[in-house]
């Protein structure tokens, strides 16, 4: 195969455009945990106003940089304690550690299948897990950790979560070891949120 081909491969049976599901996978995890941290502010200088130096506008950005930090990581401590005991205890958790750029914390909300799934499509483009990790908390994300409509079978659940474009989407969990985790969206979770309710 030359490198201008898409590389295909073969997971559960099912032959797999590795780029196109690392794609998806990123965009339902991007969405998953979603949460945009950064305002963008606008300031005109008038013409016969002096600049800031450049010397001084990056000091001033490392110390807002350090602050905004130090702030969430107080949010999260604050937040629920990362707690995985609910699947809505789980997303706020998920959504604290993308907030506060926490990739290794991360590797505790995703389920095994999930984590399996990245690492065996990070291989594709020779990335490893921490990798795809550290690019998705950098990944914009919604003002706050909304969901609603959490709904339980047995070791499974789904609820909605708010997305940075203020859209609802389903979001898919499974308890593993005590501990509710973020899972691929399949037919089982479909099937638990299309229940009557």
């Amino acid at each position: 195969m030359s490198d201008g081909e898409n590389k295909m491969k073969r997971i559960d049976g099912l032959k797999i455009d590795g780029r196109l599901v690392i794609t998806a996978a990123f965009l339902f995890v991007l969405g998953a945990m979603t949460a945009c941290q950064t305002k963008t502010e606008s300031k005109i200088i008038p013409a016969n106003q002096p600049s800031v130096p450049l010397a001084n506008k990056a000091e001033k950005k490392a110390d807002v940089t350090e602050e905004t930090n130090k702030q969430t990581k107080m949010d999260i401590d604050k937040s629920n304690d990362n707690s995985l005991a609910s699947p809505t205890d789980a997303y706020k958790t998920a959504f604290a550690l993308r907030k506060g750029k926490d990739a290794n914390g991360l590797k505790k909300v995703l389920s095994k299948k999930m984590l399996d799934f990245l690492v065996e499509m990070g291989k594709s483009e020779s990335k490893s897990l921490d990798d795809q990790l550290k690019e998705l908390v950098e990944q914009p994300q919604a003002a706050a950790a909304e969901s609603r409509g959490e709904r339980i079978v047995g070791d499974m659940a789904a609820l909605e979560y708010l997305d940075q474009d203020g859209k609802w989407k389903l979001m898919g969990f499974v308890k593993e070891d005590g501990d509710w985790k973020m899972t691929m969206p399949d037919s089982k979770i479909s099937a638990i949120w299309d229940a009557p309710r």
